[in-house]
């Protein structure tokens, strides 16, 4: 079992690659990256314009994102939550460490990576 996630892990290592995994376009895993994962990568200029990443920089980008390659759409947390738009932007407007998302994080995104969203859903639960 290792070996076979080893091997998918060795095989992510271009960001469409990793776009892919997610099912999403660069631009989103881009935002991401910049908002999720800056203590991997310091300099945003030099993070938008890599194309390929390590594999210990793949193992950590996932540790923060999510192994899954399910994303959630705002509508999906609506869905799923069975609450509303206005209800989901005041909880994390008053409640942002709980949340682990600012609301200028949550106004940027149209999705979100599997760990974010999932954690959004725990804590609307």
């Amino acid at each position: 079992m290792y070996y076979k996630t080893h091997l998918k892990l060795n095989k992510t290592k271009t960001k469409t690659a990793l776009a892919n995994h997610y099912q999403v376009d660069r631009a989103t895993l881009n935002k991401w990256l910049k908002l999720f994962c800056s203590d991997i990568f310091y300099d945003e200029k030099l993070l938008s314009k890599r194309r390929k990443f390590t594999n210990s920089e793949v193992e950590k980008i996932k540790a923060i994102l999510g192994e899954q390659p399910q994303s959630f759409r705002k509508a999906d947390l609506v869905e799923l939550a069975e609450t509303d738009y206005k209800t989901i932007r005041e909880s994390i407007d008053k409640f942002p460490n709980i949340y682990g998302i600012s609301k200028l994080e949550y106004q940027q995104l149209s999705k979100f990576p599997p760990k974010v969203g999932q954690h959004i859903l725990r804590c609307l639960s």
